[in-house]
């Protein structure tokens, strides 16, 4: 890698945080050029306090915008880093419940990172990585849902899940390949250049399109983060697997106790895998 280039987290959650936490310090270790900036944004006041105890080399922990309904700043993070001091810098962005991630593979997805592009690596638990995955697309269409509903769906999470768990050698260390995309895409882990940041700055808060990927939207709505990026060029690429734990509905269906099941288990693979 060429370029320097920023990780950042739209951090919260302190269960999800520690088992991302050392991905990225892996990543961190083995390329320096790259840095990691937390926000926090955290809905809790233990949550925040937690993620002020993250430090290291070439880790900032963000506070500008944390908060009262701090989700309402999201917009306000991606300006941040239209500054024209990162015009040389590509950047990643991350959802603080990733938990496990293909850190061998970090520096292949930041080469492909193209001009008027978002490039997203290939999730567990998003809608448009599915139909990639032979295996995943089986557990969808054995749900009979639509594509753009898996999100609501508790029990789409929880089978990804344990599909990756069962197949966690074949999803890993696939070939490479750039699969360009036209359905919706959950933005749990993209990158992309400065370019691409300003038109982020200057979409986000504008009028809606009243169809953005087969989502409808009224005539009041304003184009957030989601809803910008898919009305851009997107491509997902193979090659990179993250795991992206949960979706708020998702999150609701489905009993606490579970998800901390699924997190422990994410724990040991990450540990195996990091080792």
């Amino acid at each position: 890698m060429s370029r320097p280039v920023i990780i950042f987290t739209f951090a919260g959650r302190e269960p999800n945080m520690r088992l991302q936490e050392p991905f990225i310090r892996r990543i961190l270790e083995d390329h320096s050029e790259v840095s990691w900036d937390i926000w926090d944004l955290a809905r809790d006041p233990v949550d925040s306090a937690y993620l002020r105890t993250i430090e290291g080399e070439r880790i900032t922990v963000r506070t500008q915008f944390a908060g009262d309904e701090p989700w309402r700043r999201f917009d306000d993070v991606y300006r941040f880093y239209a500054d024209e001091k990162y015009r040389d810098h590509v950047f990643v962005k991350g959802d603080d419940d990733l938990v496990f991630i293909e850190t061998k593979r970090f520096a292949d997805f930041i080469s492909a990172v193209q001009p008027n592009m978002v490039l997203s690596a290939k999730v567990v638990n998003n809608g448009s990585s599915t139909p990639l995955e032979p295996g995943l697309n089986r557990v969808f269409r054995d749900l009979h849902m639509p594509l753009l509903d898996v999100h609501l769906k508790s029990k789409f999470a929880v089978r990804c899940h344990h599909y990756f768990f069962d197949h966690v050698e074949k999803m890993l260390e696939q070939p490479i390949a750039m699969h360009p995309i036209r359905d919706w895409l959950s933005i749990n882990w993209i990158a992309y250049d400065w370019r691409m940041a300003c038109k982020f700055a200057s979409l986000l808060g504008t009028p809606s399109p009243g169809h953005i990927a087969g989502r409808v939207f009224t005539r009041r709505a304003k184009l957030g983060d989601e809803g910008m990026v898919n009305t851009l060029p997107r491509t997902i690429f193979q090659g990179m697997t993250v795991c992206h734990l949960s979706f708020g509905p998702q999150e609701r269906n489905y009993p606490q106790s579970g998800w901390d099941e699924l997190r422990a288990r994410y724990a040991e693979i990450g540990q195996e895998y990091l080792a």
